[in-house]
């Protein structure tokens, strides 16, 4: 060293250099990697067990998010598609409270039509040639 400057002294515990903090990286990882996939593990085994599993998965998920990317895109995926469950329109709700497909109000809107033109007769149902006579 010249001109009277000192290098400051690394004690033992200080690492320098490149790979300086990495085992605390690695050490952050695993942990994260183990409290995430345990919960996850949790909410699985809640969707068999009374329990809020579809809380509990998410909260999983959003644990690992903060370490690994995949689970980040996985948890993107899940916000998108829960914003698009949640903003899709409701069907109509039949009488007994079950949503009604588009196919049975069709069915429905053609029964009530036929019962209309013919209430009580039946002759719609019948051939044309059976009218003959």
């Amino acid at each position: 060293m010249t001109g009277g400057q000192s290098r400051p002294v690394a004690s033992g515990c200080e690492r320098t250099g490149p790979f300086a903090g990495r085992g605390l990286r690695i050490a952050r990882r695993l942990a994260v990697g183990v409290i995430g996939t345990t919960v996850i593990l949790l909410g699985i085994a809640l969707l068999f067990l009374p329990g809020p599993a579809f809380v509990v998965i998410p909260v999983g998920l959003a644990i690992l998010a903060s370490e690994f990317v995949w689970a980040r895109r996985m948890m993107r995926r899940l916000k998108a598609s829960t914003v698009e469950l949640v903003r899709r329109p409701a069907g109509d709700k039949g009488s007994d409270g079950y949503a009604v497909s588009e196919n049975e109000r069709l069915l429905d809107r053609d029964e009530s039509q036929s019962s209309l033109s013919s209430p009580g007769t039946g002759v719609s149902d019948l051939p044309s040639d059976s009218l003959k006579g």
